[in-house]
C-alpha cells in the first residue's frame, strides 16, 4: 500500500467518524427539543457536557481531516 493510498484510507475513515459524530450531535439536539419541558438542572448539565464533548471532538476530527487533505495535495505534486 503506497503512501497516497494510506492517506486516502485515513481520509475515508475520518469522513465516516465525522458523520457518526454529527449524527450523535443531531440526536442530542433532537432529544433536547423534544423533551425541553421536562428538564431538571441535572439534565441540562449532562446535555451541555455532551454537546461540548461532541463539538470539541468534531473540531479535532475536522482539523485532522484537513491536515490529511493537505498531505494528499502535497503527495500529488
Amino acid at each position: 500500500m503506497s503512501q497516497k493510498e494510506k492517506i486516502k484510507a485515513l481520509i475515508d475513515f475520518y469522513k465516516a467518524i465525522i458523520v457518526a459524530f454529527m449524527t450523535a450531535l443531531f440526536g442530542v439536539l433532537s432529544y433536547t427539543f423534544i423533551n425541553y419541558k421536562n428538564y431538571t438542572i441535572h439534565d441540562t448539565i449532562i446535555i451541555l457536557l455532551c454537546i461540548f464533548g461532541l463539538l470539541s471532538t468534531l473540531i479535532v476530527l475536522v482539523k485532522l481531516f484537513l491536515k490529511e487533505i493537505n498531505k494528499l495535495e502535497k503527495e500529488k505534486e
